[in-house]
């Protein structure tokens, strides 16, 4: 399912990306105790999402702040792994996340881009948007920077 036309036009540099970016999320934290659903991977873009649990929650029908950091965190980092080459790997070195507004709703939507790849150094940003009702309001915004390792 996709959600949209990709902001850059990022070319993967492993042909395998799709695979290696589903493997990444596919943690026990990330697959068993949050259950992000994949929206939409491209080279260079990462779309999460996830539905509100009473678990999730700091209160009735709002998101907690770490959930909404997590999901974020996510879709950005491998975004930026999507356009390593396969002998590499990504790790975060910095992020900062700055919350819009409230995370009440029925889900959360996190879109993760690249914004500058680098040899070394890839810069990310997430938005992430509530749904409730239908509407997608915006409620954070990460800025993400990963180092490449390996090869």
């Amino acid at each position: 399912m996709t959600d949209g036309p990709s902001h850059a036009a990022f070319l993967a540099r492993d042909a395998d990306y799709l695979a290696r970016a589903r493997a990444n999320m596919d943690t026990p934290v990330a697959r068993d105790f949050f259950r992000f659903e994949e929206v939409h991977i491209a080279p260079g873009e990462v779309h999460l999402a996830i539905d509100l649990r009473p678990e999730l929650g700091h209160a009735p029908g709002w998101f907690q702040g770490s959930v909404t950091t997590a999901i974020a965190e996510i879709a950005a980092g491998v975004s930026a792994l999507t356009l390593c080459a396969a002998d590499q790997n990504m790790m975060t070195v910095d992020q900062s996340i700055t919350f819009t507004g409230p995370a009440r709703g029925q889900r959360l939507v996190a879109r993760g881009r690249v914004l500058k790849p680098g040899r070394s150094i890839t810069i990310c940003q997430c938005e992430v948007f509530v749904v409730e009702d239908g509407a997608e309001r915006l409620c954070a915004v990460m800025l993400q920077t990963n180092h490449q390792s390996g090869g």
